[in-house]
């Protein structure tokens, strides 16, 4: 367990349990090299020359490639994070991350949320991308959450919009079902990207540059979830 600044505890996953989780992070790699991802050829070249940190977001149920398409879109050293909890569940969910490549910076609207947000901040601004799910981590699905109109507006960072569209996959019995694509499947990935400047939001607030982020998003899922009405 970590102490950190903010006088919050950030609860740290074991070093007998983080190796316990390696091979379930050989599994995932392997795993995923099996799919058939298509995505524009056009689109991914702009994201590699985009030299900015960057927000990608995309609903819960479709985290599963997301280690891999940042690898595959991004420059090489650019590194991705995703907010997680400072409690002992997100010292999991933390090591988790670890295993599948992706940096976490601890933290939630009820625990250390200032100090994450700072970090927050610094990483983007230091060239780094950070992952957000819209709509997560309880729900519900398809509906986007307060927060990250925040942070569009401080940092003026381009909004890339990722909708992997999984062409054969299980659906777990969770508040989103969420999808586990088949090996060997196929996945089709829509992206767009919004690029920004500090003068676009003037005037705006946060709830409403969040709900603008969240009905493109929709938009752009529109017609790929029936089961939930999508």
């Amino acid at each position: 367990m970590q102490e950190n600044p903010s006088g919050v505890h950030i609860h740290k996953a074991s070093l007998s349990k983080r190796l316990a989780l390696f091979p379930a992070g050989m599994l995932y790699r392997t795993w995923a090299r099996t799919l058939r991802v298509r995505i524009d050829e056009a689109t991914v070249n702009a994201l590699r020359v985009e030299p900015r940190g960057a927000f990608f977001v995309m609903w819960h149920n479709r985290l599963f490639l997301s280690p891999c398409l940042h690898r595959g879109c991004r420059p090489p050293g650019k590194q991705i994070f995703g907010l997680v909890s400072a409690s002992r569940d997100g010292a999991w969910l933390s090591a988790v991350f670890e295993q599948f490549g992706v940096a976490t910076v601890r933290g939630s609207s009820s625990r250390r949320g200032a100090a994450a947000m700072r970090e927050i901040l610094r990483v983007v601004r230091a060239g780094h991308d950070l992952g957000i799910t819209l709509d997560g981590p309880r729900g519900p699905a398809y509906k986007a959450k307060l927060g990250v109109g925040l942070l569009v507006r401080e940092t003026a960072a381009p909004v890339i919009y990722v909708v992997p569209c999984y062409r054969s996959a299980w659906r777990l019995r969770s508040w989103d079902r969420f999808f586990i694509p088949r090996p060997f499947s196929r996945v089709d990935i829509r992206v767009e990207t919004q690029t920004h400047t500090a003068g676009d939001f003037a005037g705006m607030a946060p709830a409403d540059i969040g709900d603008a982020v969240g009905e493109r998003l929709r938009r752009l899922t529109a017609g790929t979830d029936p089961e939930l009405g999508v």
